[in-house]
C-alpha cells in the first residue's frame, strides 16, 4: 500500500478512530502508560498523573493540590515555563 493510500485511508476513519478513543477512556478502559515516562521523570510527577487520571472523581486531586504540589516537590522546573529573553 502506497503511503497517500494509507495516508487516505487513516483520515477515512480518523473520526471514528478519535469517537472509540474518546469512548474507551470515558469508560476508563484505556489509560496513558506511565512505564512509557523518560526514565528521569521524578516518581512524585508519575503518581500525581496517575492520582489525576483516576476513573473516580473524587479519588482525583483539586486544582489547588496539584498548584501546592508543583511549588512544594523538586518537579518545580517542570511546571515553569520556558522563558527565552531575546538581547536587543
Amino acid at each position: 500500500m502506497s503511503a497517500s493510500i494509507a495516508c487516505l485511508f487513516l483520515l477515512a476513519y480518523l473520526d471514528a478512530l478519535c469517537c472509540q478513543i474518546l469512548f474507551m477512556v470515558g469508560k476508563g478502559y484505556l489509560k496513558p502508560d506511565i512505564s512509557l515516562a523518560r526514565s528521569d521523570t521524578p516518581k512524585e510527577l508519575k503518581q500525581l498523573l496517575l492520582d489525576c487520571i483516576k476513573f473516580d472523581v473524587d479519588g482525583r486531586p483539586l486544582f489547588h493540590h496539584v498548584c501546592l504540589f508543583s511549588l512544594s516537590t523538586r518537579c518545580t522546573d517542570v511546571f515553569q515555563p520556558l522563558i527565552v529573553k531575546k538581547d536587543d
